[in-house]
């Protein structure tokens, strides 16, 4: 109608709305989990003991979330 077109969903600032919550939610949190399993390999393959991997993880890869 007057020429608007419909979009179940919409991307605004980098979040993903859809047509209920649970769908939001789910597309959201698939993109953040994709991103920190893309960068992990990198991390297992350095020689760190367990304080350094904590410190790693908590450090590098959680600051990789968009």
């Amino acid at each position: 109608m007057l020429g608007i077109e419909f979009n179940d969903r919409v991307d605004i600032l980098g979040v993903n709305f859809g047509p209920t919550l649970a769908h939001s939610m789910r597309d959201c949190w698939t993109g953040v989990v994709r991103a920190v399993l893309a960068q992990a390999p990198t991390a297992y393959a350095r020689n760190l003991c367990l304080a350094q991997r904590l410190l790693n993880v908590q450090l590098w890869l959680l600051a990789k979330i968009p």
